[in-house]
């Protein structure tokens, strides 16, 4: 990347301007804007400046409109370069993350995503914590629901529901909340026909997850950009309905978690390392070899047979149980005493991982409680409420990518004009154990009057169907049917 130039006037009268209409709360006015674009057509720090990242930031792109028809074949295709990591994480230093951090901001993530890559890889803590929260929700069960009342709604949601069903939809949702992780995630839609209750429907075929490595930023824009063998730099834009995009708030290159999470990482890391040289250097006992040479002759000349076995009982020392020595020679063992790592290292680690622990799933006491010295179940609660808004945040945001990218795009390239696009539902609940799963479900047949899945039921509860009628365990008759023969038996 070149050098950026020194602002030029046009430039920091502009962002004077900005800054005021920034502290104020105002709109930015056309005018401001014209500006901006005045000082870049000057050529006045280039389009990756930071000028223009400003702008990028406070950007309000709208979504490009859909074509007539669905479009065909594929835009995102294997690299040639694809196989070559640097892995930036092995051998990390912090002006190396700043760096990363400023290229990213600049619209090339790559070597950030990478780094992200590595780090989680080397903490089981944060990996955890990541597969933890992803689970919570692309593990459940789904149900695509009619958007409105109309008979061609529920059809339409039947046929996009037969689709996914051919679909291997745990994946994509798994993928799409790794933009926990990056701040962003991207799959390719593959659209195609499908026969369906005697109509033939355009429909997802295929649900190509790109990996975010593989994305440049549009900093004017805060938008992605594919690249590709043609556009290995500044990338394409993305195919208005062919690609299902999440994104978390704010400026791309600083919306993953793992922004957040990187320096904590890199201390936990420099913290192991010197653990682990202080239990190499003070972890071992000191053993001190002695001979006689008293009996040496003028010259001092040792025991050289003597010397040799000693020199291989200290350098076995924790791996031989025992030596054959002269009894001219002396061996003790000396126990080490120094620092302790654990209020240091320990220390530093245990901090590092509680701060993680709040940033991915919110909360401590949901992963470990260690350290804690006994937490009460009140705060236990808090803790889990907290948990529960970051699963609930995440299935909205899966819910409302579908909505928007995919059902509506199907609605529109089947011609079903005035059809309410269908609604994609997570199902997912607070944890509860069977007892109280039944007691709740129980209240609200019972009392409430409301209608539950007898399959859910067993399926929640662990219980099997039975395989025939002499399967079926014998129990209790509900009340209700009890009443009568009660009443004949008076």
């Amino acid at each position: 990347m070149a050098p950026r130039t020194p602002a030029g006037p046009l430039r920091r009268a502009a962002a004077a301007i900005m800054a005021v209409a920034v502290a104020l709360g105002l709109a930015v006015a056309a005018p401001v804007r014209r500006l901006a674009g005045a000082a870049k057509a000057g050529g006045d720090g280039g389009p990756r400046s930071r000028w223009h990242s400003l702008f990028g930031m406070l950007s309000m792109q709208r979504a490009r409109a859909l074509g007539p028809v669905a479009p065909a074949g594929q835009q995102a295709r294997e690299l040639p370069w694809e196989s070559i990591q640097g892995h930036p994480g092995y051998a990390i230093s912090v002006e190396r993350v700043i760096a990363i951090f400023g290229q990213a901001e600049g619209g090339w993530p790559r070597e950030q995503c990478d780094l992200f890559d590595d780090l989680v890889e080397g903490n089981c803590h944060v990996r955890s914590l990541f597969e933890q929260r992803s689970q919570a929700v692309a593990g459940k069960p789904f149900v695509v629901q009619a958007g409105g009342g109309a008979e061609e709604d529920k059809i339409a949601a039947r046929a996009l529901s037969a689709a996914l069903a051919r679909l291997p939809m745990i994946g994509f949702f798994t993928h799409q909340l790794t933009a926990n992780k990056y701040g962003f995630a991207a799959s390719e839609i593959d659209w195609g026909l499908m026969e369906f209750e005697g109509r033939t429907w355009v429909v997802p075929t295929c649900l190509a997850d790109v990996k975010a490595r593989r994305f440049a930023f549009d900093i004017a824009t805060n938008t992605l950009r594919l690249l590709t063998v043609a556009e290995p730099a500044r990338g394409e834009e993305l195919i208005p309905g062919k690609w299902v995009v999440t994104t978390r708030p704010g400026p791309l290159a600083r919306a993953g978690l793992m922004r957040s999470a990187t320096f904590p990482l890199c201390y936990i890391r420099f913290g192991t390392r010197d653990w682990v040289i202080y239990s190499h250097k003070f972890g071992l006992p000191l053993v001190i070899a002695q001979y006689d040479d008293s009996n040496a002759p003028d010259d001092k000349a040792t025991d050289d047979p003597t010397r040799q076995v000693l020199q291989d009982v200290v350098k076995n020392v924790g791996q031989d149980g025992g030596a054959v020595l002269p009894k001219s020679a002396t061996v003790t063992v000396t126990a080490t005493s120094g620092g302790d790592a654990s209020k240091t290292q320990g220390s530093l680690i245990g901090y590092c991982n509680a701060e993680l622990s709040k940033l991915v799933v919110g909360s401590t006491l949901t992963n470990d409680n260690a350290g804690s010295g006994g937490a009460s179940y009140a705060l236990g609660e808090v803790h889990a409420s907290v948990r529960w808004d970051n699963i609930t945040f995440d299935a909205a945001a899966l819910e409302e990518a579908f909505r928007t990218q995919i059902a509506a795009a199907f609605v529109h390239y089947n011609g079903l004009a005035g059809v309410a696009p269908p609604l994609l539902r997570m199902q997912v609940v607070r944890d509860l154990s069977p007892m109280q799963r039944a007691q709740v479900a129980a209240i609200y047949v019972n009392q409430l009057g409301g209608k539950a899945s007898a399959t859910q039921m067993d399926r929640e509860l662990g219980f099997d169907a039975p395989i025939d009628a002499a399967d079926i365990l014998p129990g209790m008759k509900p009340a209700a049917a009890q009443a009568p023969a009660l009443k004949e038996a008076a």
